[in-house]
């Protein structure tokens, strides 16, 4: 998105409101209407919206890059100098220097640390533009509050090691195989039943631990279990010595989001 804007002159000239500078940007519009819907546009839309010059000062910012910055007027955004106060964890000095080479950055994700001691992430998009002698006027930008969705999955992150721990440490082997019965994960105390390592084992067909006899046992198990059947049975593998290792499975079968077999877990 590009503001319009006739000269450069016009970012030293801004008002002290950010409704007013939008209304001064849009106002070059040969048509009132339209550069009053453009100006409405800016103030309203539901994304951050701004320009800054490049010795840091912001020059336009609409109303939800003002809430985002967690303050209530647009003097309190102009006020900032992006040079002087770091408010990202991305390098100021490296976001120029990319735009100047680039024109342009796209999906930036990054941390803000507002005035007010909170931590937010957002997702934004930037451009330079520039002088008839290649020179930057100023950067335009969008900004995009993305905070639940990073906490959310900063849960998940540490929600699936905690649950990754607790699976490699466990007293008992634990073995997931796919529909074509390919192993997709093993802790390390199967790998130890059989006398591998779990790269080993890792993307092996579950039958390539298994003699003939054990073999039919699994495929007459793996049947049954395929329709949804759960149970405990005996299954007979064998180990890298070549040695019989007995063991009691309990199984549970692995289904998508529409309900189909992809695997199973044991």
């Amino acid at each position: 998105m590009t503001l319009p804007m006739n000269t450069t002159q016009e970012i030293q000239d801004l008002p002290g409101s950010s409704e007013a500078a939008a209304e001064k940007f849009c106002s070059s519009s040969s048509h009132p209407e339209q550069a009053e819907c453009d100006s409405r546009f800016l103030m309203t839309a539901p994304i951050g919206i701004y320009r800054s010059t490049a010795d840091g000062h912001i020059t336009f910012a609409n109303q939800a890059f003002i809430k985002l910055l967690g303050l209530s007027s647009f003097d309190e955004v102009a006020a900032l100098n992006l040079e002087e106060q770091s408010l990202t964890s991305y390098s100021r000095h490296l976001f120029k220097a990319r735009l100047e080479l680039e024109g342009e950055i796209q999906g930036l994700e990054a941390s803000w640390h507002l005035p007010d001691g909170r931590t937010i992430y957002v997702r934004g998009n930037a451009h330079a533009v520039k002088g008839g002698g290649g020179e930057i006027l100023y950067f335009e930008g969008t900004v995009e509050d993305i905070t639940a969705r990073r906490r959310a999955e900063l849960a998940l992150r540490d929600t699936e090691n905690r649950y990754r721990a607790l699976v490699e440490t466990a007293e008992e082997g634990i073995w997931v195989i796919d529909a074509l019965n390919r192993t997709t994960f093993v802790n390390r105390k199967m790998a130890d039943l059989l006398g591998y390592s779990v790269q080993e084992m890792t993307g092996a067909s579950l039958f390539a631990f298994m003699d003939p006899e054990g073999r039919a046992i699994a495929e007459k198990t793996l049947e049954r279990r395929r329709h949804g059947f759960r149970e405990q049975r005996d299954f007979k593998f064998k180990g890298k010595d070549g040695g019989d290792l007995w063991a009691i499975c309990a199984t549970s079968p692995l289904l998508d989001a529409e309900g189909h077999y992809v695997g199973r877990v044991a």
